[in-house]
C-alpha cells in the first residue's frame, strides 16, 4: 500500500510530465507550408503548398518557396523564395555580380544553362509573424519586379 507521501509524489510527477507536454505543444516553432500558403493567400499572393514547399505567384511570375530547418513534423523556421528566368542567351556573370554588389535584397545567381535566378531567405517563428511575412512578401514582389527590369526579361531584342 502506498503512503500519502508516495501518492503525492506520483501525482506531482504526473503533473510535471503533463505540464512539460503542454509546454512543448505550445512552443512549437515555425510554420507548415500549408499555414504559410494561407498567410500568402490572405495577402493576395496565390500560393499552394505541397510538403515543405510552396508554389506561388506575384506580378504574374511563378516562384517557389522551400522550407528548411524543419522540426516538430512539417514545421519549418526558415524558408527560401526563388525564381529563375529562361533567357534566349546566357546572362552575363558580370551583370549578376553587379546586381549582388548593389542590392541588399535578392541574391542573384546563374544556373548551368546561363539563366538568371534570384532568391531571398526569411525566418518565421509562428503565426504571430504574419506582419513580418507581409513585409517579406512586399519586399520580394518589389525585388522580382526590379530583377525582371534589370535582366530585361520578356523584352524583345528590338525594344
Amino acid at each position: 500500500m502506498r503512503t500519502g507521501r508516495q501518492k503525492l509524489g506520483l501525482i506531482s510527477l504526473a503533473l510535471i510530465v503533463l505540464s512539460s507536454a503542454q509546454s512543448h505543444a505550445q512552443s512549437a516553432r515555425g510554420l507548415t507550408a500549408e499555414e504559410l500558403s494561407l498567410i500568402f493567400n490572405k495577402f493576395d499572393v496565390s500560393a499552394e503548398a505541397s510538403g515543405n514547399s510552396l508554389t506561388a505567384s506575384v506580378v504574374g511570375v511563378t516562384f517557389f518557396v522551400d522550407g528548411f530547418n524543419c522540426s516538430d513534423g512539417p514545421r519549418c523556421t526558415e524558408y527560401l523564395m526563388y525564381v529563375g528566368f529562361d533567357m534566349e542567351t546566357p546572362f552575363p556573370l558580370e551583370r549578376v555580380n553587379e546586381w549582388n554588389s548593389t542590392r541588399n535584397s535578392g541574391r542573384a545567381f546563374i544556373d548551368d544553362e546561363g539563366d538568371p535566378y534570384i532568391d531571398h531567405p526569411f525566418s518565421v517563428s509562428g503565426p504571430a509573424d504574419e506582419g513580418a511575412i507581409y513585409e517579406t512578401i512586399t519586399l520580394w514582389e518589389a525585388t522580382v519586379i526590379n530583377f525582371i527590369e534589370f535582366i530585361g526579361w520578356g523584352q524583345s531584342a528590338g525594344s
